[in-house]
C-alpha cells in the first residue's frame, strides 16, 4: 500500500487518481492497472483515517463513477450506483449477516455469485420491441444519450438487438456491460490497427473508447450482458434476445445462510478467470429477493444488498521490452519476454516464459508490444494477449549464436548446435560423423540421455553400459506405457561408442567442445601438442605458437580446456584415444604444400572419404587443408564438377590433380 507521510503526496495522490479514474471510464488508454489504481486509493483512505483535517474534496469513495463520469443529460428513473469493493472473506460474511438479518434468517433466502464484468454500464430502453436509447451510466443520476453511436454502421453489439421478433407491442429496461470478449477484442483490434490506428490498451478501454469516439473508421465488436432485467415480460420474445450475467459460466446461487458455500462458489470462479471469455476482474455477491434488496437499501454510491469481491489481480497490463534467448541443458532455446514491473497476484513480475518460437509467432509478440500478462497456476508468469501498432515490427528470432553456430527446427523447438553451450548440444556435435563418429545416437537417443540425468558431461558418455542404454526411456508407448531404447539397439550404441575411444586425438580434442576450436583447431592443436596431457599442461602462451591463434582465442580455448580438466583426465582413464598417432611412412609427403580439395569424388578411391576426413587425410600426410583457392594453394584436388575453384587454379598456374592421383600420390 502507498504510504503518504506529507500532505502534499497525499493531494498529488488524489490528483492522480482521479486522473486515472478518468482515463479508465472515459479513455482508450488507462494511465495504471486496477491494482495500481486500488492500491493508490487504499493509501489515500489510509491517510484520511489519520489526518481528518487534511481531507480535500473528491469524490473517489462517495460518488458513482467516482465523481468522473459526466452526467448527461438523461436522467435514470432510479441511480445506476457503482458497487461497494470488498477483499476478504470477512466483509461477505458481514454481508451475508446483514442479508439474514434483514430476511428474518430463512433458510431460503438466496445470493447470486456472478462474474463482475469490466466494460461500460448502460441503460438500453426497449419501445414496442425496438431499441429506442441506450443511456451511459454517468453520474449515476442522469447519463448520455448514446444511441447513435451504438447503432452506427460498423459497431456490432451482440446480445443488444435493435429489434425484438415480435409483433406484441413490448416496452422494458434493461441494464447491464457492454463489454469486448476476448474474441471481440481480437477482431476490433486487428480492425482498428488495421486502420491505421494504435492498438486497443485493453478490453474494458476498447468498449468505452468505441462508444465515446465521434467517428470510427473501422468495425468493432462488443457484447451486451444484463444484470438487471425485471422489467422483461417474461413470456414474450425478448426474453431470449439477451445474455444474462447469472447465467454466464461460473455463476452460482446459493444460500445466504451457507457461508462456506458462498466462499465456495468465489474460489471455483476465481479459478476460472485467466481463461475466461468474458473480462472480468471480480465477483458480484448480491441477494435476489427484491423485497430484501428494498429493505436494505441503497447509499449515495452503492446498493446495500450486493458487493463486489476484488481478486488479486491475476493479469496485468505492460509493455515488453525485451525478448531474451538462452539455452537449456538439452540445448533447446528457451525465451523469456522481458516487460515493465507489474503487481499480478500479490507480487510484482517483470519476467515471464515464452516457450518456443511458435507461441510468439501466434500471438504476435513483439518488442514493443502491449501486453496483458498472467501467473499460470499461480506460480509461473505467461503473456495472455498482445496488441500491436505500426510502431512494432515482428519478431525474429536469432538464426544463429554469437560463436556463428546456427540455430536448427526441431520439432516444435529452436536449438543450438553449439557444444560449448549445453549438455545436449555437446552430446549430438560429439556423436556426429565428423566428430566421434557414433553410429545410432542420434539426437533423439541424446536428448534421452540428458534427459534422464544419463550424461551430464563428455565423459559420462563412456561410463554407460549396455543395460543402462536398454532401460533408457525414450517416451510413451500408444498405449501410454514407457518406450525404451532396447537390448538390440542398447548393443548396437554401446559398441560404436566402445569404437569411438579409438578415433584419432583431433576427433577427441573436437568432440570436448571447447570454445573457438571446432574441427579445423581440433587437428591443429592434435597435431602441435600430440597428447591430452600436453594439451592440459599448455599455457595461452604455447596455446599461441598453434598456427591461427593469437592472443585472443588463446586466452578462450585455455578457460576451456581447464573447465573441462576433470573431463579430460576421466577420458585418459576410461581408455579414450589420448595420444596422436605415430606418424606412418609417407607422412611427409604434402609438407609444406597448401591442398585443395573440391568437386565430386564419387566413383574414384577418395569416395569413402567426407570432407572432415579428407582435410584429416591431407594433415596426417604433412600437408595444409584448405577450403579456397589463392596464390598460395600449391595443390589442387579436382572431382567432377569443380567449377569456379578449377577454373582459378588454372588461371594462377597450380597444379590441379584427379582424386585419383591424388590417393596414387599419398599411396593409398
Amino acid at each position: 500500500m502507498n504510504a503518504f507521510h506529507e500532505r502534499s503526496d497525499y493531494t498529488a495522490a488524489v490528483e492522480r487518481a482521479v486522473q486515472a479514474a478518468g482515463a479508465y471510464y472515459d479513455g482508450y488508454t488507462p494511465m495504471m492497472t486496477d491494482a495500481e489504481y486500488d492500491e493508490l486509493l487504499a493509501g489515500i483512505q489510509a491517510y484520511e483515517r489519520e489526518n481528518p483535517d487534511h481531507v480535500v474534496e473528491h469524490g473517489l469513495f462517495t460518488v458513482v463513477a467516482a465523481g468522473v463520469g459526466p452526467a448527461g443529460d438523461v436522467p435514470h428513473p432510479t441511480p445506476m450506483l457503482s458497487l461497494e469493493k470488498v477483499k476478504s472473506e470477512a466483509d461477505i460474511r458481514r454481508l451475508l449477516e446483514r442479508v439474514m438479518d434483514v430476511s428474518g434468517g430463512h433458510e431460503s433466502t438466496l445470493v447470486s455469485v456472478q462474474p463482475k464484468l469490466d466494460g461500460i454500464a448502460i441503460r438500453a430502453i426497449y419501445s414496442d420491441a425496438k431499441l429506442a436509447q441506450v443511456v451511459t451510466r454517468g453520474d449515476g443520476q442522469a447519463g448520455e444519450d448514446v444511441t447513435e453511436r451504438v447503432l452506427r454502421e460498423g459497431v456490432i453489439v451482440n446480445g443488444l438487438p435493435e429489434f425484438i421478433g415480435t409483433s406484441a407491442p413490448v416496452g422494458f429496461e434493461v441494464r447491464g456491460e457492454l463489454v469486448m470478449t476476448v474474441d471481440d477484442f481480437a477482431r476490433s483490434n486487428a480492425n482498428r490497427i488495421a486502420s491505421g490506428k494504435v492498438g486497443f490498451a485493453n478490453p474494458r478501454n476498447a468498449a468505452a473508447g468505441s462508444v465515446r469516439a465521434e467517428t470510427l473508421g473501422y468495425e468493432v465488436q462488443m457484447t451486451f450482458v444484463t444484470y438487471e432485467h425485471d422489467g422483461i415480460p417474461a413470456d414474450s420474445a425478448a426474453a431470449d434476445a439477451f445474455i444474462y450475467a447469472d447465467q454466464l459460466p461460473g455463476a452460482k446461487t446459493a444460500s445466504a445462510r451457507q457461508y462456506r458455500g458462498v466462499i465456495m462458489a468465489l474460489e471455483e470462479f476465481g479459478a476460472m478467470r485467466a481463461e475466461y471469455s468474458y473480462p472480468t476482474d471480480g465477483a458480484v455477491i448480491k441477494a435476489i429477493d427484491p423485497a430484501v434488496r428494498s429493505r436494505m437499501g441503497s447509499g449515495s454510491r452503492s446498493p446495500k444488498w450486493a458487493v463486489a469481491y476484488k481478486y488479486e489481480a491475476q493479469t496485468g497490463e505492460t509493455t515488453i521490452r525485451d525478448i531474451l534467448v538462452e539455452v537449456g541443458r538439452t540445448g533447446n532455446l528457451s525465451f523469456t519476454a522481458v516487460f515493465d514491473p507489474v503487481l499480478v497476484d500479490g507480487s510484482t513480475i517483470s519476467r515471464a516464459s515464452l516457450h518456443n518460437t511458435s507461441l510468439i509467432a501466434e500471438k504476435d509478440i513483439r518488442i514493443g508490444s502491449k501486453a496483458t500478462v498472467y501467473k499460470a497456476n499461480d506460480i509461473i508468469p505467461q503473456v495472455l494477449s498482445v496488441t500491436n501498432d505500426e510502431t512494432t515490427v515482428p519478431w525474429a528470432p536469432p538464426t544463429e549464436d554469437a560463436d556463428g553456430f546456427p540455430y536448427v527446427q526441431r520439432g516444435k523447438f529452436l536449438t543450438s548446435t553449439n557444444p560449448a553451450e549445453s549438455v545436449g548440444a555437446l552430446i549430438r556435435y560429439a556423436a556426429s560423423r565428423d566428430v566421434l563418429d557414433i553410429d545410432g545416437l542420434g539426437s533423439e537417443i541424446a536428448d534421452a540421455l540428458v534427459d534422464g540425468n544419463r550424461v551430464e558431461r563428455l565423459d559420462h558418455l563412456f561410463t554407460l553400459t549396455e543395460e543402462q542404454l536398454a532401460n533408457l526411456p525414450m517416451g510413451e508407448t500408444s498405449t501410454g506405457a514407457v518406450r525404451r531404447l532396447g537390448v538390440a539397439n542398447a548393443a548396437k550404441v554401446y559398441a560404436n561408442i566402445q569404437r569411438a575411444k579409438s578415433q584419432p586425438l583431433n576427433r577427441v580434442i573436437t568432440a570436448l567442445g571447447v570454445r573457438m576450436t571446432g574441427r579445423t583447431f581440433g587437428r591443429r592443436l592434435a597435431a602441435h601438442f600430440r597428447s591430452l596431457d600436453a594439451l592440459l599442461a599448455a599455457t595461452p602462451n604455447d596455446l599461441q605458437r598453434v598456427e591461427g591463434i593469437a592472443a585472443g582465442r588463446a586466452e578462450v580455448i585455455y578457460a576451456g580446456v581447464q573447465k573441462n580438466r576433470t573431463v579430460i583426465e576421466n577420458l585418459i582413464d576410461l581408455g579414450v584415444a589420448s595420444e596422436a598417432e605415430t606418424p606412418a611412412a609417407g607422412a611427409d609427403l604434402l609438407t609444406g604444400l597448401s591442398v585443395v580439395v573440391t568437386g565430386s569424388t564419387k566413383g574414384t578411391k577418395l569416395e569413402a572419404y567426407g570432407r572432415n576426413e579428407m582435410n584429416e587425410l591431407i594433415e596426417r600426410h604433412g600437408g595444409k587443408s584448405s577450403g579456397s583457392v589463392s596464390k598460395n594453394t600449391s595443390l589442387l584436388v579436382a572431382g567432377d564438377g569443380a567449377g569456379s575453384k578449377l577454373a582459378k587454379a588454372q588461371e594462377l598456374g597450380i597444379e590441379t590433380i584427379t582424386p585419383d592421383e591424388f590417393a596414387e600420390r599419398i599411396g593409398l
